[in-house]
């Protein structure tokens, strides 16, 4: 809702019609569909793509990213957020980490996995930053002590564990990825 307050159009796509009812109940436009035929039928081009955990989900993400690119206007963005498999937090918690999710997460990247397919897509990446969320966090802990899960997800512990986060962060990267693409092309 915010993006519209903002005088951007914002336009929503779905495999799931909750998702796309819930977005229309806000007036959104939102379409039921993948993104395969999304691709072929959009009305118009795009300033943005954004795929927040996203990604890791589908089964085909080097197809989906192609199709992104074709979406984009020139000059056009594609924001990812996505899961770090490079990580302090999975080189530590390993199986027990928050963010592996299996089975829901179908693929997983580093920074060097996902420049090899944003370029195999026609994209490259303008930034990327990596962050540990101390949420993150809370959840790989509980995952590995779980008689203690409510006192490691409480709202003291996460206040507790954000300053660490954030020194370990700068050791040994982030598990959490935000990478802003472009075409190859563009300037």
């Amino acid at each position: 809702m915010r993006l519209k307050e903002l005088g951007w159009k914002p336009t929503g796509i779905d495999v799931s019609d909750r998702a796309v009812q819930s977005a229309r109940s806000l007036s959104i436009e939102a379409h039921h569909c993948n993104l395969a035929s999304f691709a072929r039928t959009a009305p118009r081009r795009f300033d943005l793509i954004r795929f927040a955990s996203v990604l890791e989900h589908l089964e085909d993400p080097l197809t989906n990213l192609r199709h992104a690119a074709q979406l984009l206007e020139n000059g056009g963005r594609i924001l990812l957020i996505l899961p770090n498999s490079d990580s302090w937090m999975f080189r530590v918690f390993k199986s027990y980490w928050f963010a592996l999710e299996l089975p829901r997460h179908l693929c997983h990247f580093t920074s060097r996995t996902l420049s090899l397919a944003v370029a195999s897509a026609g994209l490259s990446i303008e930034s990327i930053h990596l962050s540990t969320r101390p949420r993150d966090l809370q959840r790989s802990l509980a995952y590995v002590f779980p008689r203690l899960r409510r006192t490691l997800e409480s709202g003291m512990a996460r206040r507790i564990l954000s300053p660490f986060v954030g020194l370990l962060d700068v050791v040994g990267g982030g598990d959490q990825m935000v990478a802003v693409l472009k075409r190859a092309l563009d300037p």
